[in-house]
Order: structure tokens, then sequence, then C-alpha cells
């Protein structure tokens, strides 16, 4: 059992004091009476003002943690040459993570049960089989919720709580916000329930100098999800000044009684062979091949839909959301060779083709609200906040957010070299080299922009403009988009790759008593377009492809590229000696332990508040022009203004920015743990261990991403850019345990 209340720090922007009496930068306005009492659940601000409208308030939130678990076992000889056992473990939890806003909170809880029956039989001297049964059943539940019930007129959906408002580019991610997101959020509740039967069968045989296994394995997966977005309604305002004076921009809110819940189903099959070949007794050779696919997903109530093309009026009924790839071949080989005879050198080489599979935890959110089962409405310019019946009317476009109808699973290409040499006695060296192709990455891409004006230097121009004048670059160029039909069309495709090297350095210290340690130095590199699956997996670069139709604008570092990681660890009885008995009894048989970790940091995209190049992409990846002679990488340091945003300019209207993905490396981050371990015998085969341990011992403050967005649509420096609000480590904890053992 675990009972947490951990002490945290949080930041969020808010409206400054001014605006909230209609005092904005530029003018003064009157606050809409509709939008006052929404803009009086800020808190007031009590850190930084930025000086455009914004200020941040601090505060210093309890997270509060439970879980309880328990495991059983049975183990059981059926006779000489066959045992079985079986295994059932539980875990519930709970999670509260109160907001940056503290009106509100995000509430987390789970339940799971694993149980396994395991069979091994001896079958004659040289073979044995194996064979296990499974059943795991998942549950969990997520929303966000007000910390105190809110009157009826804060609710956009009546019987609802409040939905979501947001200030910035719609649906795009929290860190592209001039001020923070207001409400519960645009993603709950959610609810997973997930049962997963396995059947494995696994016989190895030995015969002379090969060591053989094949096996089978087979899952059928039913997951039962409720993956809604949009249930409660999300208002977007492009700027503080339209929310001021209640001009939103945007309503998206889903069809009357309807709700994203779908039973997905699943089968996953895999068949191996793998040989261990001693060739000579310095030689062994791997080889292995294996084969794994799943079936295409389906509904267990039949509602199944996807746009077959981005052209086409309307969706098309279907057996399946989609198909998957099933030639999955996997060879692997590899080899180990000691390079003399004593065996202080080895060299040890292999590669392989490895698949991740495309699984409801991947495709659930996108196919779950598609029409006719799901409408997914999209207002332009609504009445706030009453106007979901106006949409709901028929004031509204349908958006899909949908996987590609043919989909290529990841395949990856993986390779690895490396040779250990023994340096004296009991200490080793190893220098080893990994690499890696991955093909048939999957991204986000808009697929209903206006048809764009291609300049003569090959830009393309957007002349899409809400309520405004027509683009001066392409006055003649489309201003609807291009599937009148719908709003956002955002297909999930598998068309991108990646790559990764490394090279490693070991240092180990292999002795079982005394001073040992280990210490690992990697350079890396991993290159990429995109390096999430979905819109809340990472906040370091947009979601979605800045250009649908060239995925070369954004191959660039990985969000987790992190070229220099040092860690290294070790234990060190303290060689204390005493004459004293009370002496040696207190300060005698210390050990210390440390585990210290130090990497450089990885890159973030910069980015712009708005869809400035007006292609519509809800996810609103724009980026900036880099001023000429200027660094793209223009790093300042500190947590007030970690980059230089006056390097950037915004694009001509209706274009791409020249700046590239993952262009600015954040910071690093440098941690080391230290523990004090004690022994004191109370009796033959009994003793009390103390621990003192200390993590975070230095209480560094290792930086968070900082604010990403440099400029407003409007051109101006965004008050907040470069603002670091959080950190990846918490700060300085020691704790104190005793172990007794007997």
């Amino acid at each position: 059992g675990l009972r947490e209340g951990l002490a945290t720090t949080g930041s969020a922007f808010v409206p400054s004091l001014n605006v909230r009496r209609g005092i904005l930068p530029s003018r003064t306005v009157t606050v809409d009476p509709k939008v006052a009492p929404f803009l009086a659940l800020y808190p007031a601000p009590n850190g930084r003002d930025f000086g455009d409208g914004t200020a941040e308030f601090l505060s210093a939130p309890l997270v509060v943690t439970r879980d309880d678990s328990f495991m059983g076992r049975v183990d059981h000889q059926l006779n000489e040459s066959t045992s079985i056992f079986g295994r059932y473990q539980f875990d519930d939890d709970g999670l509260t993570i109160p907001g940056n806003i503290p009106t509100f909170e995000s509430l987390n809880a789970g339940r799971r049960q694993y149980a396994t029956i395991q069979a091994n039989s001896v079958l004659s001297p040289t073979v044995l089989n194996h064979f296990h049964f499974a059943f795991n059943r998942t549950i969990a539940n997520e929303d966000t919720l007000p910390t105190e019930a809110l009157g009826p007129q804060f609710s956009f959906v009546p019987g609802l709580p409040m939905g979501l408002v947001q200030i910035g580019a719609a649906e795009g991610i929290g860190a592209t916000r001039s001020i923070s997101n207001l409400g519960t959020s645009g993603t709950v509740p959610r609810d997973v329930h997930y049962n997963l039967w396995e059947w494995a069968d696994d016989v190895s045989y030995i015969k002379g100098s090969h060591s053989l296994k094949t096996g089978l394995n087979i899952k059928r997966m039913q997951a039962n999800m409720c993956m809604n977005t949009n249930l409660r309604g999300v208002y977007t305002f492009p700027t503080l000044d339209r929310l001021v004076t209640n001009q939103a921009s945007q309503l998206a809110v889903v069809g009357v009684g309807q709700d994203a819940c779908r039973g997905y189903r699943q089968t996953f099959g895999a068949a191996y062979v793998q040989d261990d070949f001693s060739v000579t007794p310095r030689l062994t050779l791997n080889l292995g091949f294996r084969w794994e696919a799943v079936t295409d997903p389906t509904e267990a109530n039949g509602r199944v839909s996807n746009i077959i093309r981005p052209t086409d009026p309307e969706l098309t009924i279907l057996g399946s959301f989609f198909k998957v790839g099933k030639k999955n071949f996997e060879p692997r080989v590899g080899f180990a060779w000691r390079l003399n005879e004593s065996g202080t050198t080895v060299l040890r080489v292999g590669g392989g083709i490895f698949h991740n599979h495309t699984l409801p935890s991947a495709y659930a959110v996108n196919v779950s609200k598609l029409p006719p089962f799901f409408t997914n409405l999209i207002a332009l310019n609504p009445a706030f906040p009453d106007g979901v019946g106006a949409a709901r009317a028929g004031g509204a476009a349908p958006a899909l957010f949908t996987m590609a109808v043919n989909q290529k699973e990841l395949a990856k290409y993986q390779h690895n070299l490396s040779i250990q040499q023994e340096l004296g006695n009991n200490t080793v060296v190893e220098l080893a080299y990994a690499g890696a192709k991955t093909d048939h990455i999957i991204r986000f891409t808009e697929q209903n922009s206006p048809i764009p004006t291609i300049l003569p230097d090959g830009r393309k121009c957007f002349n899409f403009i809400s309520g405004g004048n027509p683009n001066p670059l392409c006055p003649n160029g489309a201003t609807a988009r291009h599937n009148r039909n719908f709003a956002n069309i955002r297909i999930q495709s598998s068309d991108t790759n990646a790559f990764y090297s490394s090279f490693t350095v070991t240092l180990r210290r292999q002795i079982s008593s005394g001073f040992r340690y280990q210490a690992f130095y990697t350079w890396s590199r991993a290159t990429d377009t995109i390096s999430g699956v979905a819109t809340g997996d990472e906040r370091r670069s947009a979601a979605t492809s800045l250009d649908a139709d060239d995925w070369k604008r954004d191959w660039g570092l990985s969000s987790f590229d992190a070229r220099h990681n040092f860690v290294f660890n070790l234990n060190y009885p303290l060689p204390l000696q005493f004459d004293s008995k009370a002496l040696r009894a207190v300060l005698g048989g210390w050990e210390v332990s440390s585990i210290g970790t130090f990497t450089s940091g990885q890159p973030f995209t910069v980015r712009l508040g708005g869809n400035a190049s007006r292609n519509q992409d809800a996810l609103a990846p724009d980026r900036p022009d880099l001023k000429p002679g200027a660094n793209n990488n223009p790093v300042l340091g500190g947590a007030d203004r970690y980059f230089d945003p006056t390097v950037f300019s915004l694009p001509a209207p209706g274009t791409y920015g020249n700046v590239g993905r993952n262009t600015i490396i954040g910071p690093g981050v440098a941690n080391l743990d230290l523990s004090l371990i004690k022994s004191f015998p109370f009796r033959e085969g009994g003793a009390v261990q103390f621990r003192a341990e200390f993590f975070n011992i230095f209480n560094r403050a290792n930086f968070g991403l900082p604010a990403p967005v440099a400029l407003e649509t409007s051109g101006a420096i965004r008050g907040s850019a470069g603002r670091i609000i959080d950190t990846v480590t918490a700060s300085r904890q020691i704790q104190f345990g005793l172990k007794i053992s007997f």
C-alpha cells in the first residue's frame, strides 16, 4: 500500500489585473458581461507581469497518490516431469493532480488484474515444453473536474460540467497558449476496460552443438474504450483581446446524445524458430526467424466507417476501420566470439527486424469519432457561452480525425556491434555501437486545407481569411477548404521514417564484495519527422506535420535526442576499523551507494501563437522565419528567458516559416542520489539494516521545457517566450528506512 501527498510547485499564465478591467496593452475596452464570470475563475496573478496582458500565477499544489496491491502464487509438482504454477496479481490506484488553475483538478483511477497459469514439462532429457495461459484485465478512468461545484451558467452543454476555454490555436497543445486553458478538458471523460487473453507454447530441444527453440503465441484483445473529445464543448479565442470582448473564433462540440464509446476487437498471432549454435568453443552463432501480425481492427457493434479519400463527400461504412500489413517477417542473426583462448576479449555482433503493431492505444482516439455514428461539429464565430444549440442545429461542419484506410506497421531495422575487454582482475571495458532505421512511422496531416497558390519562388500561399480581406500575396487563391463538406480532415498515415546511431563506452568492476561500480557514457543522434503518435505524447514539437505534402520540412532531431549521456552507480564499504566494540558497533560496517545521471538537453521547436500560414490546421504547427544571419539555436540560459525570441520574425502572410523543427536545445539534467547503509546483526542469521537515502542530494533545479512560442500572429514577441515554469526532477527528498532480515 502507498499513501503519498507530494508537495509540488505550479505556474500558470493568467490575465493581468489590467486586462480584467478591460485595459489591454493597445487599447481600453469594456469587458463583456458574459465573459466576466469566466475571467473571475482565473486566480489573481502573484508573479511576474509580462506586459502583454498576461502575468504569472505561482502555486504549491499537493499531488495525492493512493495505491493498493497484492499478489498470490501457488507452485505444484504434478509428477517427476511436469510442474505448474498459478499467479494472481491485483493493483488498484488513484491519482489527484490539482491544476495550475486551482479551480480545476485532474482525477485518475485504475485497477489492474493479472492471472497466469504455466506448465513446464520435461518430455525427454533434451526436450522441454513450456505452456502458459494468461488473462489480464485493466480498467482506467480519467477526468478533469472543478474542485468545487460551479453553477449551471458555466456549462456549455446543459447537464454537463464546464467545458474548455482556450486562447490561441484551436486544439493546439498547451505549450502554445498565451494564457493557460480554463475549464475541465477537451479530451475527458475517458474510460478504458481492456481484456487480454493469451496462449503460448514453446518447445526447447538440445541436439549436439545446437540449442533449438520454437513456439507460438496468440492474443485476443477486447478494448472497450470511451475516448471522448469535445463532449462538454471547447471554445477557442484567437487572442486575449478577443476573449475580453467576447469574440470566439470557434466552438467544437459533439452531436446530441452521442459519445465515443467503442468496443475494439483484434487478434495477434506469432510464430518463431531460433537456433543457438556453438560453432566452436569460442564462437556461438545465434539465428532466428519470426513472423507476427494483428488482424484488421473491428468494432463489436459494427460502428465502423472511414473516409477513403480526402475528397469524398461522405464516409463509407466498412467491415474494419483500416487494413493492416501482415507481411511482418523478422529475421534475426548474431554471434559472440571470444577472440583469445583466455576469453578476456569478446566480440558481439547482432541485427534484426522488429515491428510495432497498430493496436487500440494508437488508433482508438481517432477512429471513435466518425460519422454517421459520431459527429464532431466545428462552428465558426459562435456565440459564447451559449452557442452549442445553434451549432447542433446546423451552423457547424463536421470535423474528421481518423487513420488512413491502409496502414503499414512500423518496421525497425536494428544492428549492433560491441567489443568487451577484461582489464586485470574483475574490471571490464566495453565499446559498443548501436544503430537503427525505422520505416512506416505514423504522422498526422491536415488534408482539408484550402488549395494553395504557388508563388514564383516556389512557396505555398494560402488565401483563407475568416471575415477579413484577401491575402495580398495571393488574392486570387482559394478562400474555402478543398472539401467543403467537412471542416478539418486530420489523417494519420504511416509514411515517414527515422534514424538512430549511438556509441557507448562502459567501465564495470565486477566483484561480489568490496568497491564495485559501473559507468556508462553514450553519444547518440536521433532524427525523424515526428516523435509521438498522439497530441499529448510530447510538447517539444507540434503533433502534426507543417506541410502535409512535404514531410522534409519536419525532418530534424528527434524530440528525445540527447547527444551526451553519462550514468554511473557505485557501492563502497567504508574501511573504518575501531578497537572499541562500542565504536565498531556504531561507526563500523557502513556502506555508501550512489547513482549519478548527467544528460545533455533535448531539442524543441520554436512556434508561432496561431495558424499564421492560414492552412487551417487545427493543431497549428506554424513556425517563424529566422532573421538573416541569426542562429537558429539562440540559447540564453536561465529560467526567465531561456532563448532569444528577437532572432525570429513573422513569415509573409499565408506562408510557412523557414525555421526547422527541433532546432533549439533545451536544458540538460544533472542528478545525484546517495544512500548510507548500516547493518546491525542481532543474532545468528539475523540483522537490522538502516538506510538513509538522499534523492537529488544537491537540490539542483533541472529545468523543464521553456514556453516555445516566440511570436504572436501579430508579430509581437510573446511575453512568456522562453519562460520555464517547471522542473523534470523532484526537489531534494530524504527518506529513512529499516529492514529486518532473519
